[in-house]
């Protein structure tokens, strides 16, 4: 219960949490009035991805407009990290995107022109499909090579189950 944005950002949250297997930093709807990223995800081998969701009935419009203050996120957190730990992406979380792929893959290379670090835009149905996946292998979490899912543009399934059969071969 409580107001539709937040429960989305805390279902968005403990999905992240199960399928790296790893606890998500919270920051968001958490710190209200702060300009910050809503959750700080660190993959198994220690990497770091910049997370925000967007709860949208309709679902996002994904403009340039709309991505600036990700953009003005991850810039801050690259400075954070220095010395530390890698920042491999961004992901953008929502129930769906009004843009189709192809743009959303520009975006992606327009965000890596500003920030040199790819954005991936992730459906919260895929992110339950990957929960899915590991729900059924959760030791696969581990051997996922993480940078290789977040590599910007839309995010499917479809790259999860590849490093998962590259782990069987």
């Amino acid at each position: 219960s409580g107001e539709a944005w937040l429960v989305f950002e805390d279902m968005v949250c403990y999905g992240l949490e199960f399928m790296l297997g790893r606890r998500v930093r919270r920051l968001g709807g958490r710190k209200r009035g702060r300009r910050v990223s809503d959750m700080q995800a660190q993959t198994p081998q220690g990497h770091i991805l910049v997370v925000d969701t967007k709860a949208s009935k309709k679902g996002f419009d994904a403009q340039w407009s709309e991505l600036r203050p990700l953009v003005e996120y991850v810039n801050r957190q690259k400075i954070r990290q220095q010395g530390q730990l890698d920042l491999i992406g961004a992901a953008l979380i929502s129930s769906r995107f009004l843009q189709d792929e192809r743009t959303l893959m520009s975006l992606s290379q327009q965000f890596f022109g500003e920030t040199r670090v790819p954005l991936s835009f992730m459906t919260a149905s895929s992110l339950a499909e990957a929960v899915g996946l590991f729900r059924e292998r959760p030791d696969a979490r581990n051997g996922i090579r993480w940078n290789q899912i977040f590599t910007g543009g839309l995010l499917g399934i479809q790259s999860i189950l590849k490093e998962l059969s590259a782990l069987d071969m």
